[in-house]
């Protein structure tokens, strides 16, 4: 195999696909998951190559042509749309497939409060996959589970980040009538090692965690600014409830100090909108501004439809409400649908230095540091790139 390095996305494809057991996914010093290849079992089949959806031109075939609708919407449910991070779509159309018969796939917390990707076919169980995980999800052998249920018949619903989609569908060889995929639009993946160290620290403190809500909000709540974390126990008592800007996790995930590198370079970010699922999910922030009527408190997913399967399972959806919005200037006000956040030199800091901290407060010191570090970089790189787009637009008029 030609392996990617840190270029890999951690998907599992390869891991699903080796015919032989040679490869296993296991974590790096940061904590992020990549395959290694037994020597011993390895049989040169090439197979993990042709699966890989980053190899040679494995990602253009997965591609469908750029997204031309998008809608704004939310669930009719307000208890359902506000346990979920958004307007609650992802969790209405979860709920319609198994009413229909169908088998959903998605991340979970596990009891330790690590997340992977489980299957479910239980109504009661769709809420395990509500709500956004700040950290990245194990496929495990998840692949050939959604093989073996559509080969079987059943009709299957697949989310997680576009790039464990299109390692799925790489995986899979061909598509399935029977088969959709939702994704997200996604900043970035946060270290599972930063995630287990810190619910760990937490967990030192107060053995009974029950539930974990990366990103909550409160009724009429719903603001990028007025979001939080929440840790509670079993008795529902509050451990912890911090906004995300001031939680220090929330704030070491958002200033980019512990993605997974392939994220700053991530290839299903583009302009042109080309993505690999049948619908994509985000929060359709500044829907206030472009959709005032529509416009809801408890939380507006924005909904970019990316083939005429996706449509179709949008149309059908019992609890939806939607309304055709502009697909510009949606994401005018989420730019990570086409740009990757800057790889920061800070970053490398910040793992050098985390090693070596032992509490909480250590953890919380360490980030605040590195978080104006970051600021002070990404100011410089705006900089830049005003200082770059000045002298072409000088040098265009000699």
């Amino acid at each position: 195999m030609r392996h990617l390095g840190k270029k890999c996305t951690g998907c599992a494809a390869c891991y699903n696909g080796c015919i032989s057991g040679a490869i296993k996914m296991k974590p790096d010093s940061e904590g992020f998951l990549y395959p290694r290849i037994s020597k011993e079992q390895c049989i040169q089949c090439d197979l993990c190559t042709m699966i890989c959806p980053l190899m040679g031109s494995n990602l253009s075939k997965l591609e469908y042509p750029s997204t031309k609708i998008a809608f704004a919407g939310k669930c009719s449910d307000v208890d359902l749309q506000m346990s979920c991070t958004s307007g609650g779509v992802f969790t209405a159309i979860a709920v319609d497939f198994i009413k229909n018969d169908g088998i959903v796939y998605g991340a979970s917390y596990m009891k330790d409060f690590s997340v992977k990707h489980i299957r479910i076919t239980d109504i009661d169980e769709v809420q395990k996959l509500s709500g956004s995980k700040y950290v990245q999800s194990s496929i495990n052998d998840i692949y050939k589970y959604v093989k073996k249920d559509l080969d079987d018949g059943l009709k299957v619903l697949f989310s997680g980040t576009s790039c464990q989609v299109a390692g799925l569908r790489s995986y899979l060889k061909k598509d399935y009538n029977f088969l959709v995929c939702v994704d997200m639009i996604c900043h970035g993946i946060p270290s599972p090692r930063i995630w287990n160290w810190y619910f760990g620290k937490l967990k030192e403190k107060v053995i009974d965690i029950h539930k974990v809500v990366h990103k909550g909000k409160n009724p009429g709540g719903w603001d990028w600014k007025k979001q939080f974390m929440l840790i509670e126990s079993s008795k529902k008592e509050i451990i912890l409830k911090e906004n995300i800007w001031e939680n220090s996790y929330m704030k070491g995930f958002l200033s980019d100090l512990y993605l997974r590198p392939y994220c700053h370079e991530c290839k299903f970010k583009s302009e042109d909108l080309k993505r690999v699922s049948d619908l994509t999910l985000a929060d359709y922030w500044g829907c206030e501004i472009e959709e005032k009527e529509f416009f809801d408190s408890n939380g507006i997913s924005l909904i970019l439809v990316n083939t005429k399967k996706g449509g179709k399972i949008l149309d059908n959806a019992e609890k939806i409400i939607i309304k055709k919005t502009n697909l510009k200037k949606a994401l005018c006000y989420n730019n990570s649908a086409y740009t990757s956040p800057e790889k920061l030199n800070v970053r490398k800091r910040f793992f050098e230095e985390f090693n070596n901290i032992e509490t909480l407060e250590d953890f919380k010191l360490l980030v605040d540091s590195c978080e104006k570090e970051a600021k002070k970089e990404k100011r410089s790189l705006i900089h830049k790139v005003k200082r770059k787009v000045r002298h072409i637009m000088y040098t265009s008029r000699k």
